[in-house]
C-alpha cells in the first residue's frame, strides 16, 4: 500500500535491492517525526515499561514487516519520518493528509506467522523462516501504532 501511496504524492518506487524484509523491523523515527507526529510521543509514552533505546532519545518502534517493495523517492511536499535498516522510508507524510507505513501494524503475530507459513512452499523458504524464528523472539509495538495512528486520524 505504501507504494501505491508514494506514487500518488508523486514518488518512486521498486523492488527492494535488499530482497524480502519478513518478520519484525525495528523503525527509527526521525527528528521530525516528534514534531509533525506529536500523537507518537504521546502513545510511546504511554507503552509500559518503555526505555529509551539510545542516549539521544531517539524513537524506535518494532512493526510487522512483509514486504519486497519500496519508496526510493518522495517529493518534495512529503516528509520522511520513520526508516529502518534495509528501508529508507518506511513512513512518510504528506501535508498532514497522506499517512503511509510500510510495515503492517494491524498484523497481529498469529496472522503474521499464518502468513508466513502460508508462504513457505515458495523459492523463499530461507527468509520466511527466518521471520518465523524473528516473532517468537522479539516483540511488536502494534499498540503504540495503533493509538497514534487513531489520534493522527482524528488530528487530536
Amino acid at each position: 500500500m505504501i507504494k501505491l501511496l508514494g506514487i500518488a504524492v508523486s514518488g518512486k518506487s521498486g523492488r527492494a535491492k535488499s530482497g524480502w524484509e519478513v518478520g519484525l523491523r525495528t523503525l527509527t523515527f526521525s527528528a521530525d517525526a516528534e514534531k509533525k507526529l506529536p500523537a507518537i510521543a504521546e502513545a510511546l509514552s504511554q507503552k509500559s515499561g518503555n526505555k529509551d533505546k539510545t542516549d539521544t532519545n531517539t524513537i524506535e518502534l518494532n512493526v510487522h514487516e512483509f514486504h519486497q517493495d519500496q519508496i526510493y523517492e518522495l517529493p518534495s511536499n512529503a516528509t520522511i519520518l520513520a526508516s529502518s535498516k534495509k528501508c529508507p522510508v518506511e513512513m512518510f507524510e504528506s501535508e498532514g493528509v497522506v499517512l503511509g507505513i510500510q510495515g503492517h501494524p494491524e498484523f497481529s503475530t498469529e496472522y503474521h506467522q499464518a502468513l508466513i507459513r502460508n508462504s513457505l512452499n515458495s523459492e523463499f523458504k530461507k527468509v520466511f523462516q527466518a521471520g518465523l524464528q524473528e516473532l517468537t523472539i522479539n516483540k511488536h509495538d502494534n499498540n503504540v501504532f495503533q493509538s497514534f495512528m487513531r489520534k493522527w486520524l482524528k488530528k487530536d
